[in-house]
């Protein structure tokens, strides 16, 4: 297996590969991505567990409805994400099981991230089926300078 992710950085946007040996593996690995570009968990900080259920037309635009409603957990609830467990995934939702922290003056917000959309590799968007799992790229748009968000 490859690396879980891969970044190429730009002024406005951050542009990630992801990679899973399944669908729910990717949908994890997404979110820990996304998350890992935003700032750093404090390890002494207490958790507190939440649980998201999304839903779809399809797995992909699933995907990105679940990064949506992760984003939203950042940008509207203060919420960093320590750890997900995706209990339950099919073509048309998602349940996850997550572990989150509140944002603080402590944590340094890296890149604020504002929305998420499929990257085009080689002609190509969405998720792909490949010999060792799925892949997908993705493309985070972040707020360019000092952080917007308020803490």
């Amino acid at each position: 297996m490859r690396n879980k992710h891969k970044a190429i950085k730009d002024a406005s946007c951050l542009e990630t590969v992801i990679f899973g040996k399944n669908l729910k593996d990717l949908f994890e690995n997404a979110a820990f991505e996304m998350y890992s570009l935003i700032a750093k968990p404090d390890s002494e900080k207490k958790k507190k567990p939440f649980k998201i259920t999304v839903t779809a037309n399809n797995t992909e635009d699933l995907l990105m409805a679940y990064l949506k409603e992760l984003i939203h957990y950042y940008s509207v609830r203060k919420i960093l994400l320590c750890s997900v467990n995706v209990m339950l995934l099919t073509e048309n939702k998602v349940h996850a099981k997550l572990t989150g922290e509140e944002l603080g003056r402590r944590h340094h917000i890296s890149h604020n991230i504002k929305s998420a959309k499929y990257g085009v590799a080689n002609g190509a968007a969405k998720i792909i089926k490949t010999r060792t799992g799925y892949k997908t790229q993705i493309i985070f748009d972040v707020n360019i300078g000092k952080s917007s968000i308020s803490l």
